[in-house]
């Protein structure tokens, strides 16, 4: 799970690079790049939020020992 989640990360996070890189080759980034950056950016956020509250097989063993 953590090499998905570094993966995901990873990925997202040179897409967002990759837009950024772009909209700057023109010395100027235009409303609809910008969009794209803060919408990839939100994606970035709510995936890695969501890996953060996945339990891993490790979490729920630990929980099924204490219950």
């Amino acid at each position: 799970m953590k090499k998905i989640s570094a993966l995901s990360q990873d990925v997202l996070q040179k897409k967002i690079s990759g837009i950024i890189s772009k909209a700057l080759n023109d010395d100027e980034i235009s409303d609809e790049e910008l969009n794209l950056i803060l919408s990839e950016y939100d994606t970035f956020q709510e995936t890695k939020a969501k890996l953060r509250t996945t339990p891993t097989p490790k979490d729920e063993s630990l929980l099924q020992k204490v219950a």
